[in-house]
């Protein structure tokens, strides 16, 4: 049986990493027999799409809410193609609303949850002409009649390591000597409850779980050993929920000197000057805070995401102590906040000393709990699943003491205020913090390693390359 994972494009949604969620499913599927082809449409062109589609048996697509209009169009283009085909989707639109999703002719069936062992339950019972009673997860048609099994939560150890032969590696690259980045999950959901990302989260992801410490080094070590790559990103919501987790995963780090570069989402409440320096020592050179507002009440009544702001100066302070790189996220526009409220995160924003930071426009997503307090409120305006991300940038909310033309005014102040501290990167909203930290930090970590890579890796190509001259992508 032939099985085609596909990735499907997002406007303004391009990403430098490979999706791990299907380099899993690969494994699992590959594991069993199975053969396994993988497509990213924000890379791949779509005729790539059309010359494959005809030979496989399953397609498989990942599914968020922005882009239910695309995976709806690929279906009904796959059937078109091969009427034989088997459409699956998965992923957290189809977790979220697995009733509306299968309603769609072109789709055979959606899985909710974790899709580890699902998509290989599909697989197995298409291949053996059985019926889909035992697949956890799945919402399916049968006889002209919707059935549905009950979502699974796994443990996260007994599933095999990312397939990461699934994509090319390289056509993720940003630098011509730099290798990308490559995503790692050491943990599902969040044990948090913050009402931008919750319940959502939860009913996609379950509930919080970290894999072993020793399951997680392994695959690091993996990544060396096989592939002889350095570089990962932590996908978790939060990698140091816990203190002891992360202790115990720096220390089996240091202990196994991998020599490998990593980064992660963390949060001030579970950090301190001691923890970063060991996280640091182990080969992490940066650390992701989502702040989000730089008001107390906003924090803590409307986002509830159980933070300090004073700790969070505290925490970024010693991170530049030990030189640890910090970014930092913020909202604007958040449901049920003020002009005055809004100035605050501003001024707050340029008196943390962090490297970067970004700045956006709060997203209605599906589930979570800001989107049905403001539509309680008759906030939210009419859009379109697509519009939840779109290179404008625009708001999708107005409320008693705003309009979306006010948050264009204050995403246009935050870069006015910011002045010549700021970088405006291809309308991402991204603030470089401080340029000379940024650049002397940066310098020895990023640039001198590729010169001693280069050094140490001496191929023609980089004869080549440095000929031609080494192009930085700022704008795409």
């Amino acid at each position: 049986m032939k099985i085609l994972l596909v990735n499907p494009f997002v406007r303004g949604a391009v990403s430098n990493i490979p999706s791990i969620g299907m380099c899993y499913l690969s494994a699992m599927l590959k594991k069993n027999g199975y053969e396994v082809y993988g497509l990213d449409l924000q890379y791949d062109k779509e005729q790539r799409f059309d010359i494959l589609v005809p030979m496989m048996d399953v397609l498989g697509i990942k599914t968020i809410s922005k882009a239910v209009p695309e995976v709806i169009r690929l279906a009904k283009k796959a059937k078109q193609l091969n009427p034989k085909i088997k459409v699956v989707i998965g992923g957290p639109h189809a977790t979220l609303r697995p009733d509306e999703c299968i309603k769609e002719n072109s789709i055979d069936f959606v899985v909710s949850g974790d899709g580890d062992f699902a998509i290989l339950g599909i697989a197995d019972a298409l291949n053996a002409n059985n019926d889909f009673s035992d697949v956890k997860g799945l919402t399916w048609k049968e006889n002209g009649n919707v059935k549905s099994n009950q979502k699974e939560w796994i443990d996260l150890d007994v599933i095999p390591f990312p397939d990461r032969e699934l994509f090319d590696i390289n056509r993720y690259k940003e630098y011509k000597f730099y290798y990308p980045f490559l995503p790692m999950i050491a943990s599902r959901s969040c044990p948090y409850n913050c009402s931008n990302c919750m319940p959502a989260l939860r009913e996609i992801c379950g509930p919080f779980r970290y894999r072993s410490v020793d399951n997680v080094v392994a695959e690091m070590e993996e990544l060396v050993t096989k592939y002889n790559h350095h570089r990962v990103w932590f996908n978790d919501s939060d990698l140091t929920v816990s203190r002891e987790w992360i202790e115990n995963f720096c220390n089996k780090l240091i202990k196994k000197n991998l020599k490998m570069i990593w980064g992660c989402n963390g949060r001030a409440n579970t950090l301190d000057r001691k923890m970063i320096r060991l996280m640091k020592k182990a080969g992490c050179i940066t650390i992701h805070f989502g702040v989000e507002s730089g008001n107390q009440e906003v924090v803590t009544k409307i986002l509830r995401k159980g933070i300090d702001l004073e700790r969070v100066k505290k925490v970024i302070y010693e991170a530049n102590l030990v030189k640890m790189r910090t970014h930092c996220w913020f909202m604007i526009g958040i449901p049920g906040e003020t002009k005055e409220q809004m100035i605050e995160t501003l001024n707050y924003a340029k008196n943390l000393d962090c490297n970067s930071l970004q700045i956006s426009p709060v997203v209605p997503h599906p589930g979570i709990d800001l989107e049905k307090m403001a539509e309680a409120h008759g906030w939210i305006l009419p859009h379109k699943p697509e519009d939840l991300e779109n290179p404008e940038r625009i708001s999708l909310f107005k409320t008693d003491d705003w309009d979306p033309d006010y948050i264009k005014y204050m995403e246009n102040r935050w870069f006015k205020e910011f002045g010549d501290i700021g970088w405006f990167v291809d309308k991402k909203n991204f603030l470089f913090r401080n340029m000379r930290k940024e650049v002397q930090w940066n310098f020895i970590q990023f640039i001198g390693r590729e010169i001693l890579t280069f050094l140490k890796d001496w191929r023609f190509e980089h004869v080549k390359n440095v000929l031609t001259g080494i192009k930085i992508k700022v704008f795409e």
